[in-house]
């Protein structure tokens, strides 16, 4: 019987790992996105301002990136270019815009949208299946040889 190679410990190590974090960064990120909307009242807003800018990532390609900014009323009370969480190339100065907000602070509001914690778990699930068929096949050429 021929034992594992180490660089195919760390290749399924790496792999277990990484699932672990998108799943884990999934979970709870779903799970406080939820919680938030749960508690949260339901308000029109409307765009006001759309900063765009460019930004240098780590492999030194410059993207471009945006922040949206919304006006709303709660209770009489304006709020005035808030900072919304999320950006979609949808979105335009003067479109008006469902938001939630907290009824404790009215200043805290996010747009509700979960999208992105359902990709962290699908690429989590994805690497979860990857490291799986590498312990597998690393066992069957075990057998092989």
């Amino acid at each position: 019987m021929k034992k594992i190679r180490f660089s195919q410990k760390i290749d399924i190590i790496s792999f277990v790992l990484a699932s672990i974090f998108f799943i884990v960064v999934g979970v709870f990120g779903y799970a406080f996105s939820d919680n938030f909307i749960n508690a949260a009242e339901m308000t029109e807003a409307r765009i006001c301002d759309i900063d765009e800018y460019t930004e240098r990532n780590r492999k030194g390609i410059y993207v471009t990136k945006h922040k949206v900014y919304v006006d709303y009323t709660v209770d009489g009370e304006p709020y005035d270019h808030v900072l919304l969480d999320n950006y979609n190339p949808s979105m335009k100065v003067g479109s008006v815009i469902e938001i939630y907000y907290n009824a404790q602070n009215p200043g805290q509001i996010s747009k509700g949208d979960k999208t992105i914690y359902i990709f962290f778990l699908c690429g989590g699930v994805i690497l979860a299946g990857i490291a799986i068929y590498k312990i597998f096949s690393s066992g069957r050429e075990k057998q092989i040889n």
